[in-house]
């Protein structure tokens, strides 16, 4: 009897049931295999490129192989940690460098000012009248776009203006709208700490990342 119970719980261990008989495979389970692996591939392809979207440069035929080399290991919660965090130094290093260019370049432009906390303004078309103040209620269209021309936000000609306290705004554009005057138009360049910082916004602003803004303030209420 007890010998019999020590044969049935050495079947299981894993990698002591060395006397067991694998289950046949079925169309069921191939079909399982198939479904969960597409899925796994279709994964891997999407994250490689998003993270290549970032601007991290990596062997994307080498980093694939060395995927499916992992997906044989058991799964590691700190050396899943320490992967996250070198990723997202690789992405964050490569967002300070595209935004640090970007402001260079705005501030090389012929006409722009640029500010202690290194926020640029240049003014396209000059308003008349006074400015607002932090706590002055304003009318405004705008465009903002990323380093790499992407407009992730606007309000257009013949749009409803925004509406908005001022100094409920970003840092970068509560100052910079200070400076400027109804009816005209300005471009702002924020740095990234003017803007959404080390966060960013998942999904629509990476993280250290600088902003341009193209502004027409219509009017102080």
């Amino acid at each position: 009897m007890i010998k019999s119970f020590f044969k049935a719980a050495l079947l299981l261990v894993p990698g002591l049931a060395l006397a067991a008989t694998p289950a046949a495979e079925t169309q069921l389970d191939r079909a399982v295999a198939v479904f969960v692996a597409s899925n796994i591939k279709l994964a891997v392809d999407n994250a490689l490129h998003n993270l290549v979207a970032t601007g991290v440069e990596v062997d994307t035929a080498l980093v694939k192989t060395l995927i499916f080399e992992e997906l044989s290991r058991p799964y590691n919660a700190e050396e899943h940690n320490v992967a996250n965090t070198i990723i997202e130094s690789a992405v964050s290093a490569r967002a300070v460098a595209e935004s640090q260019q970007f402001l260079a370049d705005a501030a090389a432009r012929e006409g722009a000012k640029v500010l202690p906390d290194g926020l640029v303004i240049e003014t396209l078309a000059p308003g008349e009248g006074s400015s607002p103040s932090a706590e002055s209620t304003v009318l405004f269209r705008y465009t903002g776009s990323l380093p790499d021309g992407t407009v992730f936000d606007s309000i257009g000609p013949g749009e409803e203006p925004l509406k908005a306290v001022v100094a409920d705004l970003t840092p970068g554009m509560t100052e910079g709208l200070q400076l400027m005057q109804p009816g005209g138009r300005y471009r702002l360049t924020l740095p990234s700490e003017l803007g959404y910082g080390k966060e960013g916004v998942p999904g629509v602003i990476p993280p250290d990342c600088a902003l341009q803004f193209d502004i027409e303030l219509i009017e102080i209420i």
